[in-house]
């Protein structure tokens, strides 16, 4: 026990030496210190709050930050992009590019020839018409030129009509008659069509004709296009569908010999003439030229031992002026189709 209170004396006694501090002034000087940890206390709570608030707002900002950063990448990126077009792009011809992809288009086009590119592109167009009377018969060529609800096709008026001899008593009389069965075959089709004559005028030898009952598809077989014009040019090629000698539609080619011309003792028609292969049957067949445009219908040829190659063809401008009386004669509207020529 002695030990523990001299322990405890002597830290008594070591204290004794210190200043002794007031009461009054013991007071004052904790009630300042008091004062002040309450300040501080404060500023850390204001402290607090702001950096609380600074996080906040900067958690509600990284939408907004990251979208314009995200932004200007974009642009950045979008900007090179454009700058490495314009880099590419001044490297390159672009004129010469589109010249050349025409010039290789057409140089392709060269290499099919035109009796292959209008076999390709107008034979379902064309079709053998077959007539028959109770006495006779004839084959020749037909083509559609039309694409509406009433399809019009043409051939020749000497195709659809024939000469009837009537005898009575000692004289005999000569009539052009028109045949009461005209039916037309697709190629390479075996469905027959029943055809009608609308309009013929025997001085052009032009013949228009439409169908019965049923019609072709024009999905199937659609038209071809009429020149618009009688333009042609001397040697230029052209091409024929028709049905020589009655073994069906064929293709033969040739040049343009003479442009349009009347010939004496011929009617009014414009005739062109050309050296490709005419034949019985090929009459009331299309010419065309090297864009499988119509410029002419196949009509005879000189027969003359003495002549060759020589096939004749009315010109689109009879062709023309014949479906323009048809329409004012008949009051029909006929839908074809007019191709200028280059």
């Amino acid at each position: 026990m002695d030990n523990f209170y001299n322990f405890y004396d002597n830290n008594n006694n070591d204290n004794q030496n210190e200043p002794k501090i007031p009461p009054e002034q013991h007071t004052e000087t904790y009630t300042k210190l008091k004062r002040s940890n309450t300040a501080l206390i404060v500023i850390s709570v204001l402290l607090a709050v702001v950096v609380i608030a600074n996080v906040v707002v900067l958690a509600s900002m990284q939408n907004i930050i990251a979208e314009k950063y995200g932004n200007a990448i974009s642009s950045a990126i979008r900007d090179e992009y454009l700058k490495a077009i314009e880099d590419k792009l001044s490297d390159s011809d672009i004129v010469s590019d589109v010249i050349d992809s025409a010039s290789n288009s057409a140089a392709a086009k060269i290499d099919t020839s035109i009796g292959e590119y209008v076999a390709d592109n107008c034979m379902s167009a064309c079709a053998v018409i077959t007539c028959t009377s109770s006495t006779t018969s004839s084959t020749a060529t037909g083509f559609l030129i039309t694409n509406g609800s009433v399809r019009y096709m043409l051939t020749n008026h000497h195709v659809v009509t024939y000469e009837k001899e009537t005898r009575t008593g000692m004289f005999t009389t000569t009539t052009t008659v028109q045949y009461p069965s005209i039916a037309c075959r697709f190629y390479g089709e075996s469905t027959t069509y029943q055809l009608e004559i609308v309009y013929l005028d025997e001085d052009y030898d032009l013949a228009l004709l439409t169908f019965k009952t049923a019609t072709p598809s024009y999905e199937t077989h659609p038209a071809v296009k009429l020149a618009s014009s009688d333009y042609a040019k001397l040697g230029e090629q052209v091409a024929i569908i028709g049905n020589p000698k009655g073994i069906g539609l064929s293709v033969t080619t040739g040049t343009i010999s003479h442009t349009a011309m009347k010939l004496s003792n011929w009617g009014n028609a414009y005739y062109i003439m050309t050296d490709a292969a005419v034949n019985n049957g090929n009459s009331g067949g299309p010419m065309f030229d090297k864009n499988g445009i119509v410029i002419g219908i196949i009509e005879s040829k000189i027969s003359e031992t003495e002549a060759e190659n020589m096939g004749f063809a009315v010109a689109m401008q009879t062709v023309l002026q014949f479906l323009k009386d048809a329409e004012d004669e008949k009051s029909i509207t006929i839908d074809y189709v007019s191709q200028g020529r280059v």
